[in-house]
């Protein structure tokens, strides 16, 4: 097992890059939720 095939390098930071991109999404959803949950309990004129 000394030289591992290029294919598995290359699927290994697909699926790390892969888990960053949706954790990342996942903070900014949550994000955006409570963001959004934030201007829906409080009844302000929308700021234009």
């Amino acid at each position: 097992m000394a030289s591992e095939p290029p294919l598995t390098v290359q699927h290994l930071r697909q699926l790390v890059a892969h888990n960053f991109r949706t954790m990342f999404d996942l903070v900014l959803n949550s994000s955006n939720v409570e963001k959004i949950q934030n201007s829906r309990k409080l009844p302000t004129p929308a700021q234009s």
